[in-house]
Formats: C-alpha cells, structure tokens, sequence
C-alpha cells in the first residue's frame, strides 16, 4: 500500500490503517525523539504526544509519498 491510501484510510478513521502508520513511524520518530531528550521516559512522552497531533491532524497531510 502506498503512503497516499494509507494516510487516505487513516482519515477514515480505519484502526488497521492507523496502526500500520503508527507502526511505520514508530521507529524513525522514537530515534529522533531520543536524540533530542535522552531520558527515555521523556521522549515517549514527546513521541506519544507527537503521534496524538499526527492522528488529529491527519487530514491536513499532502504530498505523503515525498515525506516517508
């Protein structure tokens, strides 16, 4: 699936869709998340509340395939 349709089911509200972007970010943004605060429990903090705003602001998203 490409970047575009997921984020297009994800808008939908599709749980599975939204999991698999969580999952696909997952990695990438911990890594950043932890180069900016190294206490772990701080930067899943930063991480959780960064993922809250990608969900909540998901419809806002253009140009997906150029971001990942």
């Amino acid at each position: 699936m490409n970047y575009t349709n997921l984020i297009t089911k994800c808008t939908k509200g599709d749980p599975k869709s939204q999991k698999e972007l969580y999952e696909l970010l997952k990695g990438r943004l911990m890594g950043v998340c932890l180069r900016y605060n190294r206490d772990q429990d701080e930067a899943n903090d930063v991480f959780q509340e960064t993922m809250i705003r990608v969900f909540k602001n998901i419809q806002q998203a253009q140009h997906v395939d150029n971001l990942m």
